[in-house]
């Protein structure tokens, strides 16, 4: 007898992959920053030549992603981002659901057909 063929969820597997890293990045995201998103730098020397900001993205070294106008990281700044916008998030999709909860009992319950 012949072994029923077990169907793999690309789709879910990949979602729930990106969902694990953005919860990640979102815990650890500080300590995997390379610099201090707040710090700025008016000018930075590339081997002999000084480069003002905003960097371009690989142009200097430690901005991989290069810089603002007031030479902040963003590589850096993204890492921090993460954690507030994920708790934003969650907070939103609670009061979503408490409001959609609320909403959909009263309207279950009403005497109104």
């Amino acid at each position: 007898e012949r072994l029923p063929l077990v169907h793999v969820n690309w789709t879910l597997l990949a979602g729930a992959a990106l969902v694990a890293l953005v919860v990640f990045v979102a815990v650890a995201g500080p300590e995997l920053a390379p610099n201090n998103p707040q710090a700025t730098n008016a000018i930075v020397r590339v081997g002999t030549v000084w480069v003002q900001p905003p960097f371009a993205p690989g142009a200097v070294p430690g901005f991989p992603l290069g810089s603002d106008e007031r030479g902040r990281d963003i590589y850096s700044l993204l890492l921090w981002a993460v954690r507030p916008t994920l708790v934003l998030v969650g907070l939103v999709a609670a009061a979503r659901l408490a409001l959609g909860l609320l909403i959909g009992l009263a309207a279950g319950w009403s005497a109104a057909r």
